[in-house]
Parts: C-alpha cells; sequence; structure tokens
C-alpha cells in the first residue's frame, strides 16, 4: 500500500517481470523456422502484461502457410479483452501499397497473436507467413493486454 493508504484493493501484491520465447508460424500450417534473435520479455502489473518481441533474420526451415501467429505470450488474454492492441515493425515483408499501419492483434482466451494490415481502401487483413521476403526477416512488436 502507498501513502497511508491501507485498503486492499489498492494493495500492489502481483509484479512480476521474465523471459518468454516467442515463435512465428502460421495459422494453417506452422512451418519450422531458425532465428538468429529470438527473444521475449515481459511485465506483469496485477492484471496487464507488457510483453516485447525481438525475433530477427527469421530464416525458412519449412516454410509454413496461413496468418502470421507469434505464439508463446507468457499469459493468456482475459476472455473479454476482444481484440488488444500493440504496435510492430516488420522488416522484409511484403505489405499492399495502400497500407497505412501495422497493429498486432490478441483475442480473449489467448498467447497467440496476429499482425493486422489497415488499408486505406478499408481491404484490412492480417498478414500471412506468405509476406516474408528474406532468410534475413525481422519482427519487433510490444503489447500491452489484460490477463
Amino acid at each position: 500500500t502507498f501513502n497511508g493508504d491501507t485498503s486492499s484493493p489498492n494493495a500492489l501484491d502481483d509484479y512480476e517481470e521474465g523471459l518468454f520465447t516467442p515463435e512465428y508460424a502460421g495459422a494453417t500450417n506452422a512451418g519450422t523456422y531458425n532465428y538468429a534473435t529470438r527473444t521475449g520479455h515481459y511485465t506483469k502489473i496485477g492484471n496487464l502484461v507488457n510483453a516485447t518481441i525481438k525475433m530477427t533474420n527469421i530464416s525458412n526451415v519449412n516454410e509454413g502457410s496461413g496468418d502470421i501467429n507469434i505464439k508463446g505470450l507468457p499469459f493468456a488474454s482475459s476472455d473479454n479483452s476482444s481484440f488488444v492492441c500493440g504496435s510492430v515493425v516488420l522488416d522484409l515483408f511484403n505489405t499492399a501499397s495502400d497500407t497505412v499501419s501495422l497493429a498486432v492483434r490478441l483475442p480473449g482466451n489467448s498467447t497467440v497473436m496476429t499482425i493486422h494490415e489497415s488499408r486505406d481502401s478499408n481491404n484490412d487483413s492480417s498478414m500471412e507467413v506468405g509476406d516474408r521476403t528474406s532468410d534475413s526477416a525481422d519482427i519487433f512488436c510490444t503489447i500491452t493486454y489484460r490477463v
């Protein structure tokens, strides 16, 4: 508790930091990939988790198919989280010519994110594993979500 406040609902009683290992995979067929770097860091305070992910030189061993899934978040999202958005930077991925932004999405009760492409044409969609154009492709992202 802080500043003399003794109310238990105001007590900070859940704080955790840690590492996790994210995985790049296809939603339809996961495939197999190698990485130069693959790290995840998280901070959990109460029911909020802030996670950062770095995957570099994502190279194809056995190409998957379908939407990009980033698996392995340290905690499942709450069932009422709907879609939680975060930010993402992609290097060496194809995007549509009218793409205006990219975001990560996390549905309720899940530890698997997707990467969403918003477009001027309102033809929004998820990025697919086939959009990776090089074995030097990188993904950097951050997400904050409720558990």
